[in-house]
């Protein structure tokens, strides 16, 4: 049976992430790198990370991940992560923030007149 999704990090991060929300789950998956075919259709990625908010508690967790995979005969996808650090929104939004000002500073910066 064929992957709903080609053998690609894009193309499977979008389906992980639509498959995670379709559950219920709120978790993102982003950056995913080292990813590989196992088998008929199996697939997995063995760098990345992942947003993941617990009900009822303020904040994201942003995770490493060891590994995400999906696994054909169960249509699951699984992660294991190794290292988690919990934001709350708010501390996400100044540090993003910031650095998008840093960024556009840099560029005006260098701009000849």
């Amino acid at each position: 049976m064929a992957a709903p999704f080609s053998y690609d990090p894009v193309s499977f991060t979008s389906f992980a992430n639509s498959r995670m929300k379709a559950q219920g789950k709120d978790v993102v998956f982003r950056n995913l790198a080292l990813c590989r075919r196992d088998g008929s259709s199996s697939y997995r990625c063995l760098e990345g990370d992942v947003l993941r908010r617990e009900a009822g508690q303020p904040g994201r967790e942003l995770c490493r991940l060891r590994l995400v995979g999906y696994h054909p005969a169960t249509r699951s996808i699984n992660y294991v992560t190794q290292g988690c650090i919990k934001k709350t929104d708010q501390q996400r939004l100044k540090e993003q923030s910031e650095k998008l000002l840093r960024k556009g500073l840099d560029v005006l910066e260098n701009l000849n007149p």
